[in-house]
């Protein structure tokens, strides 16, 4: 079990409980390890300490989901939460606001959230994003309006230019992400469109970079 918890390119634990009895050694060093852990337990061959030991370690806020199943399959999902979890602390958010940078969310710390979630957080401000809109190719942006209304079963309100316009915020954005290396963008729309600090309305949605 000590060298088990002493490697550390490891990216988290799958325990599979079997068996009942007085001899049963259930692993919580794993569990308190600080590491993300699927605890496993046999819907017709477990013990009753995963209940215990699952509770325990959501009150404690520890980083485990439990999965009680007969299927190897149902294990095997919960198991590619590590997958997720990895590139999460490889990625970058960059988010557009005039808000207080280290409380974005409510009462939500951007140091808790980092420390939660693994990853990077960029804040940009409103000056920022419209200069990537400002500095948009032209013709991407237009090619974009386009392909929206084309593509679009009718268009009923926004005019022409509008959408130009949100064609150049749409690949301001994309050249942001790039150019911060990036893999999301969040932008506070309409606290700054409303306050006259964002001059175009961003596309909501996920769209790769170009």
């Amino acid at each position: 079990m000590e060298q088990l918890l002493a490697e550390k390119d490891i990216d988290g634990y799958v325990c599979v409980v079997l068996g009942l009895g007085p001899g049963l050694i259930f692993p919580r060093e794993l569990i308190d390890a600080g590491k993300p852990v699927v605890i496993c337990d046999d819907l017709y061959g477990g013990s009753g300490r995963f209940l215990g030991e699952y509770g325990r370690a959501c009150r404690a806020g520890l980083k485990v989901v439990g999965v009680s199943s007969s299927d190897v399959n149902d294990i095997a999902k919960a198991a590619n939460q590590f997958a997720a979890i990895k590139k999460l602390a490889h990625s970058k958010i960059l988010d557009v606001t005039e808000r207080d940078k280290n409380r974005l969310w409510g009462n939500v710390k951007l140091e808790d959230f980092e420390r939660q979630f693994g990853l990077k957080i960029e804040v940009l401000n409103a000056g920022e994003l419209n200069q990537a809109y400002e500095n948009a190719d032209k013709e991407k942006a237009t090619a974009w309006a386009k392909e929206w209304i084309w593509k679009a079963r009718h268009v009923v309100e926004p005019s022409d230019e509008e959408l130009i316009k949100s064609g150049a915020m749409y690949v301001g954005m994309q050249n942001l992400l790039r150019e911060r290396q990036a893999q999301a963008i969040a932008i506070d729309c309409l606290g700054l469109f409303y306050s006259q600090k964002m001059f175009a309305y961003p596309l909501p949605g996920i769209f790769p970079v170009e």
